[in-house]
């Protein structure tokens, strides 16, 4: 823009409309001060109407270009997670082992904290209660390290509310594998909050379940009816509320 630029030079310049607003920004600057536009299959001139058209549906082609990468993409995820092999993470109590098979953890102790979750929610009643049960006892559960120096190691840590809420809410524990249990949410553009989301959505939403799958901590029936039990705890019309 100081007009000391004669010519700009580039490998596969049509890359940059990625994003098209950039791309044409580039083409409508070079245009004002008379820049030529170079990459390895010619010249351009953007104040030529051939050489703009020819610009802009370079950079169309390749914005769409990234639109089929990303659903290719999309599509081989969901056709993996269809066959039950996606495994990005697995929950607390489950270890992933280099040939890609999923197994509960194998420290004695840090499964029978699981256990003991599930045990505690079915006579307490309340996912707060657990975790109170669990703070008054110091209870801590076993978290396998997934960065740094750790990486694999066990180490103990204290529970939190909603990690107990996670582990009651995940299918996995009752032998389901599950894609998608999560809905996202779309960002506002006004206010910058995330809103429509949804941590754990019901069985019936899930995109992919595929149950008896994995090993279990408990049955599906199980699963179900602590599903219920959570649903009932909410302090909102229709619902009995938490025991107290």
């Amino acid at each position: 823009s100081l007009n000391h630029v004669g010519i700009v030079l580039g490998l596969e310049l049509s890359r940059l409309s990625r994003s098209n607003k950039d791309w044409h920004q580039l083409v409508d600057v070079c245009g004002i001060f008379n820049t030529l536009l170079c990459d390895q299959d010619g010249v351009y001139d953007s104040t030529d109407g051939n050489d703009r058209l020819l610009l802009g549906m370079r950079g169309a082609m390749s914005e769409f270009e990234l639109v089929t990468l990303r659903n290719r993409l999309a599509r081989g995820t969901r056709n993996k997670a269809e066959r039950g092999e996606l495994f990005v993470s697995v929950p607390l109590g489950y270890l992933k082992q280099s040939s890609g098979e999923v197994v509960q953890e194998p420290d004695e102790q840090a499964r029978g904290m699981v256990q003991l979750v599930f045990e505690k929610f079915a006579e307490l009643g309340s996912a707060y209660a657990v975790f109170r049960y669990f703070t008054i006892n110091r209870l801590r559960l076993g978290f396998r390290g997934l960065r740094g120096d750790q990486i694999g190691e066990l180490e103990w840590r204290p529970v939190s509310a909603a990690r107990i809420l996670a582990i009651l809410r995940y299918p996995f524990y009752a032998g389901a594998y599950a894609y998608g249990f999560h809905r996202p949410g779309k960002k506002n553009p006004v206010t910058g909050v995330t809103e429509g989301g949804k941590w754990f959505v019901s069985p019936d939403e899930m995109q992919v379940l595929i149950r008896d799958r994995l090993p279990a901590y408990i049955s599906w029936e199980q699963y179900l009816e602590n599903q219920e039990q959570l649903k009932q705890n909410r302090a909102i019309k229709g619902s009995r509320g938490a025991p107290r």
